[in-house]
């Protein structure tokens, strides 16, 4: 009955809300309601044994119960075994008969288990003191070695009945008096005593540091996971950094869980500007290159790390759920991560996923929700004219004898704008200089910026809402979630959205004292849909508006022919070409739907003393269907129908090659199954004290990786009645249509098969493996690795796949040594060093041992069977991985009471072999004129930084800061392209050269104009020219490298009482990137899109030499070609910037709500925040441009419109 009662006066108190409109909050009160409901589980023990350790005693009971054992452990070294038969006893009785005839007591409060000595009375003065002295409330957050919270730790006052535990971010407040002594206990670390002095108590605040209690083994305190095994961070030598999990889980601004890394880990450097690599462990092991694979582009390496989750391989890593991660460890160099073998170099990152914790005997809900909105991109980002000048600009470069207006009569430049007809109506005598002028001035009056931004953008708004549960008893323990994740506005454009779902269960179970399993099934359905927008911006025609003022759609034909042109082909075809770009998304649309299921399991046998064995099987399914329609309204289709129809100018018959009726769908669908399979051996001993730790590993893996691609073209087609009509695509592939209706240059049209394709990529690996660690006297260490890789990836030769990888590595904790104990300012000295050897794999299906065929329908002629083949992969049986070998040393500290701790590393890194494409026999049926091969070398070094201070702990105040920083370098020293470029034209174009760091930008010595606007460059004689393609490669600059040398982030966490502020900044330097500049320099008329800016200030008349660097405009294109170069000045090295900058990546201001007030209604925490995102602090360049949207082109730098940036979100996180 006491449970009934206790409920109704739960849901009384839940009733008193009513008032509040909150959805979330009505919400919260049915759980509350479940909850109030749920059986408490009484704490009973059942044990029976003979002659067994106190020790051992009281670590069955915490395996038993959710108790704490609290107090002077060296007693139970003390006590005598004892002999007990006890089943489902409670607890106190338990405890009773346990601690009779032993030399200590106990008592039981907050749910732990005080241990005192026995007969050890207390003074009447003493008592009497330490009730009337006066106390206050102080402040205070546990940590751990590294400064990392560590939640729900045990906080006693010694001789008092007073206890809490810390909150989720390490903090806690409890009442003292100055002769107080805290005691502080932590599962897996060393108890600590905490005496309160006058300072504590003027402060009000303390700060606890706990460190690993190494007399307990590695299986169950965890500190690093290498995706193979968990063990101490004091016995590894290998350089692993973990995150800050408390700035991971805030970070809202992103849900993929390795963009939440950014900033935070030292070495790891995520580059989002378009093209670039967007994540790197110690910068590049490898180049690759992009080459196709059946009209697929594929690269011939991953530059990408290895993304591990639960211990297996895992490709899509934006499938996993950020909310479901538990930790997260980054293998950096050869000891931590060359037992991943060929798959190694660029580093591994090692996700846990989160689990029940066993023992606690309790359910615990988590609900947790944001939202998240950033505002239309700004327009005025891109550097263009407006209506004005843009008029201006047009009437300058208009040249009517150089493009007549029958060249645009015939079709060959079959487009014309409203101010170039007015031009050419001018030239034509078709209308007066004064009724142009006035046609032109009314043009230049209007601007479509507003409707742009209002029609084609719209607010991206993200919405998220996260439920998790996760229980557990001594025998089973399991963890759930499920994720909802609302796109709207995706890319801020209109009509493009996403809905995914994400659901995560983990179930550990526990079979008597000797057998472990887990289950982990994770499935993933992500939902997208999006309608044909055209992705208009403010490089559009600046005064042409898309609706007149009363809201009507405006036709803009003249964007794909003039008025005459579409006359005519509207006649002869008997179809409508009018183009309304705002009726056009009512006209097609595009459905996603992907499904991804992960299951992983694995078994852990306790075989005899220390040895185990261990397995881990993981099976991935994963099916992306994509569907696109155009209906036949829509402009693209009704083009292509004329596209491929012929008139018969004498009988007026027009053949229709295309359906009239019906539309396109394209359908692409993408299937991928992998799974993994791994066997191994486990030998984990200490003894003499833990004088002797030895960990021994051996093991089998076999991983199979399998993608399957059909892309399918279907025309005539009908979405409501799914049908569809015939095409005689033999007789449009055979020969060269003449006559055709849509205008083209020669009225010609060729058509190549585009209906189908399919492409399958199959990776197999077989490993064997094996580890050892070895710790003396827990100062000592070695750390060993060795494994092979046989891969289809490699060639057949014995020399390409029996290639072993291996590392080794030494510790030394100084801090052990004697005479490090007197040095009380040091309170943690490690010191490390590593070498080893490490690998990168070709992709699949860019090399193999024997020729890839490509079978191909030919265009333009017939061949017996319909079909040729190519050589599209040539065979390369000597092809092996990449070899990396690794230098590392590092030092770990902590001083001054750990107020300052961190890590320094220092690494080299050589790479062989390197994978790149080299010239074939020309004589070879190939596709394509190279092969892959191991043809190169890349070295790297650098630095890396782990800093943390506590800077203030006052009171309620505490202030931490927290730097990691990296600096990286890199060589190529040996490519096979090193012999091929003989043009400075080539060397400006390549990205990898030898003897200059990788992706680099090599520009023209730019140095100004002459008396013509022409550009000039000063060749390595010092002479200058502006004379096209006379450049040799020794005339070229090196102008940098667009990958950052400097990264990291810097983090600033301020916390009083409830209030919880953090700012995290990311930092990339040392890099650079090419400036956007005009590229308009020659060819009159057809332009339709906007001007760059920099038009208005190019050169224009003799002497503008003295005040501007940007070229004349030459109309003529023979003329300006033969004249000179302007790629000098686009691609020159005064268009090549600094690419540095700092920005807030985010700001998050949070509260949690007191438990005193969230008690009653059974809730463990209440967080609320608001963040801030992506704000620009500093950024190198002088001109606006945020690096992170700056690419590279062909005449030069690209700039994107900046998305993503000055988020705001909201949101709320809430644990029972």
């Amino acid at each position: 009955m006491q449970k009934i009662i206790n409920a109704h006066e739960q849901k009384s108190r839940c009733k008193k809300f009513n008032g509040w409109t909150s959805d979330a909050l009505k919400w919260m009160g049915t759980l509350l309601l479940v909850i109030s409901l749920f059986p408490v589980m009484g704490q009973k023990i059942t044990l029976s044994t003979k002659k067994l350790a106190m020790k051992d005693v009281f670590a069955a009971i915490k395996k038993q119960t959710d108790y704490s054992v609290f107090g002077n452990l060296d007693l139970l070294e003390q006590a005598k075994p004892i002999s007990i038969d006890a089943k489902n006893m409670q607890l106190d009785q338990f405890l009773s008969l346990v601690v009779k005839d032993q030399p200590f007591t106990y008592r039981i409060g907050n749910k732990t288990i005080f241990l005192s000595e026995k007969n050890v009375p207390q003074k009447s003065e003493e008592i009497k003191k330490i009730s009337t002295r006066d106390s206050i409330k102080i402040t205070g957050s546990i940590v751990d070695s590294l400064g990392k919270p560590l939640p729900g730790a045990s906080i006693l006052v010694r001789n008092a009945n007073k206890s809490t535990k810390s909150d989720q971010d390490g903090s806690f407040r409890i009442d003292v008096g100055e002769e107080d002594v805290l005691l502080i206990s932590y599962i897996g670390y060393r108890s600590q005593q905490i005496p309160i002095n006058k300072q504590i108590m003027s402060n009000a605040a303390v700060t606890v540091r706990l460190f690993p209690n190494l007399n307990n083994v590695d299986e169950v305190y965890v500190s690093v996971n290498t995706g193979y095994q968990s063990i101490a961070r004091e016995r590894i030598a290998g350089s692993i950094s973990k995150p800050d999990m408390d700035i991971y889980n805030d970070r809202v601004g992103t849900m993929n869980v390795i963009q939440r890394l950014d900033g935070l880990i030292p070495g790891l450097t995520v580059n989002n500007a378009p093209g670039a690599d967007p994540f790197q462990v110690r910068g590049l092991s490898t180049v690759g290159s992009t080459i196709n694979i059946g009209g697929f582009g594929v690269s011939t390496t991953s530059r990408s790390p290895l993304f591990v989750v639960d211990g297996v391989p895992y490709e899509d890593i934006s499938l996993i759920n950020p909310n479901d991660v538990l930790e997260v460890n980054v293998l950096k160099d050869a000891t931590a991560a060359s037992i991943w073998g060929t798959r190694a170099a660029n580093g591994v990152i090692v996700i846990s996923t989160k689990q029940g914790q066993k023992g606690s005997g309790k359910l615990k809900l988590e609900y947790s929700n944001f939202l998240r909105i950033q505002k239309r991109p700004d327009l005025s980002y891109l550097p263009v004219l407006d209506s004005r000048s843009y008029i201006q600009a047009a009437r300058e470069s208009f040249d009517a004898t150089i493009v007549p207006w029958t060249n645009i009569n015939a079709g060959i430049t079959p487009i014309v704008a409203p101010h170039e007809l007015a031009l050419y109506d001018l030239s034509r005598g078709l209308a007066t200089q004064q009724q142009v002028d006035q046609r032109l001035d009314s043009l230049s009056k209007l601007s479509n910026s507003a409707q742009i931004s209002d029609l084609f953008f719209r607010n991206n708004i993200v919405n998220n809402h996260s439920i998790a549960a996760s229980g557990a008893t001594d025998k089973y323990a399991f963890y759930g979630s499920l994720n909802y994740t609302g796109n709207r506005g995706i890319g801020n454009r209109p009509d493009n959205a996403s809905d995914i779902f994400k659901l995560n269960l983990r179930q550990d179970f526990k079979f008597g004292s000797k057998v472990n399993l887990y289950l982990v099934t994770d499935v993933t359905n992500n939902m997208g849909r999006s309608n044909p927008w055209t992705n208009f911006d403010s490089r559009f025609t600046p005064y042409q508006l898309f609706q007149d003022v009363n809201g009507n759609n405006i036709d803009i034909s003249w964007r794909q022919l003039t008025d005459q042109l579409r006359n005519t082909a509207e006649s002869r075809g008997k179809t409508d070409l009018s183009y309304v770009p705002l009726d056009e998304p009512g006209f097609g649309y595009t459905r996603t739907n992907g499904l991804a299921v992960r299951i992983n399991t694995g078994l852990k046998v306790d075989l005899y003393k220390g040895l185990s064995f261990e397995g881990t099987y993981s099976y991935t399914k994963g099916k992306n269907e994509s569907r696109q329609f155009e209906d036949q309204k829509a402009f693209d289709v009704r083009k292509e129908v004329l596209s491929y129809a012929v008139f018969n100018p004498s009988t007026n018959a027009v053949t229709y090659h295309m359906p009239r009726n019906g539309g396109r769908l394209r359908t692409a669908n993408t299937s991928r199954e992998d799974y993994t399979l791994r066997n191994q051996f486990v030998f984990n001993k200490n003894w003499s004290g833990r004088q002797h730790q030895l960990t021994v590993l051996a093991g089998n893996e076999i991983q199979s990786q399998s993608t399957d691609n059909v892309n399918e073209l279907i025309r005539g087609y009908d979405d409501n009645l799914n049908t569809v009509q015939m095409v005689d695509y033999k007789t449009l592939s055979s020969s060269t249509l003449q006559g055709i209706i849509y205008p083209t240059t020669g009225g010609l049209a060729f058509y190549s098969p585009d209906i189908y394709s399919v492409q399958n990529l199959d990776a197999r690996l077989i490993s064997f493996y094996s580890t050892l660690t070895y710790m003396l006297f827990e100062k000592y260490g070695v750390n060993a690795s060795w494994r092979i890789d046989q891969s289809n990836l490699f060639g057949k030769d014995k020399s390409a796949q029996n290639k072993p990888v291996y590392s080794i590595g030494g510790v030394w904790n100084i801090k052990k040594e004697s005479f490090a104990h007197e040095i009380d300012w040091i309170n943690e000295l490690r010191m490390r060093a590593t070498y080893g050897i490490t690998g990168n794999s070709p992709s699949p299906g860019t090399a193999s041992s024997q020729d890839i065929l490509l079978a191909r329908v030919p265009s333009g002629y017939t061949v017996p069977n319909g079909n040729i083949y190519t050589i599209n992969s040539p065979a390369n049986r000597r092809l092996t991985w990449e070899l990396t070998k690794n230098t590392n040393f590092g030092i770990d500290f902590g001083l001054l009471n750990n107020r300052i701790s961190g890590s320094l590393d220092a690494y080299w890194k050589k790479t062989d072999g390197l994978l790149d494409l080299m010239l074939l026999n020309p004589f070879a049926a190939a596709v394509s004129p190279t092969i892959l091969g191991n043809a190169g070398e890349i070295r790297n070094r650098g630095l890396e930084l782990s800093l943390t201070t506590n800077n203030i702990q006052h009171g309620k105040f505490n202030w931490r800061t927290t730097l990691n920083g990296a600096y990286n370098t890199n060589r190529v020293t040996k490519s096979y392209n090193a012999n091929s470029i003989t043009t400075g034209a080539r060397k400006v174009s390549e990205r990898n050269v030898q003897d200059y760091s990788a992706y680099a930008i090599f520009a023209y010595n730019y140095v100004g104009l002459d008396e013509l606007g022409d550009p000039l460059i000063q060749l390595n004689d010092g002479s200058t020219t502006k004379k096209p393609n006379v450049s040799k490669p020794e005339d070229i600059l090196y102008s940098g490298t667009t990958q950052p040398k400097w990264s990291g982030g810097f983090n600033n966490s301020f916390r009083y009482d409830g209030w919880r502020l953090q700012i995290n900044m990311v930092f990339n330097a040392g890099h650079v990137m090419r400036r956007d500049v005009n590229n308009r320099y020659t060819t009159v008329n057809a332009y339709q899109n906007n001007f760059h800016s920099d038009f208005a200030d190019r050169w224009k008349a003799a002497g503008d030499e003295l005040t501007t660097d940007i070229p004349s405009f030459v109309g003529n294109t023979s003329l300006n070609s033969s004249r000179r170069s302007t790629f000098y000045y686009m691609l020159g090295h005064t268009n090549v910037l600094d690419a540095s900058f700092v920005k807030i990546r985010d700001l998050t201001l949070s509260y949690n709500l007191p438990k005193e007030l969230l008690a009653p209604l059974r809730i463990s925490d209440l967080r609320l925040f608001g963040q801030l995102g992506n704000i620009m602090l500093w950024k190198a360049n002088k001109y606006g441009i945020d690096p992170e949207f700056q690419g590279l082109g062909t005449f030069g730098g690209t700039r994107a419109l900046r998305t993503g940036q000055n988020t705001i979100s909201f949101g709320a996180n809430l644990s029972f």
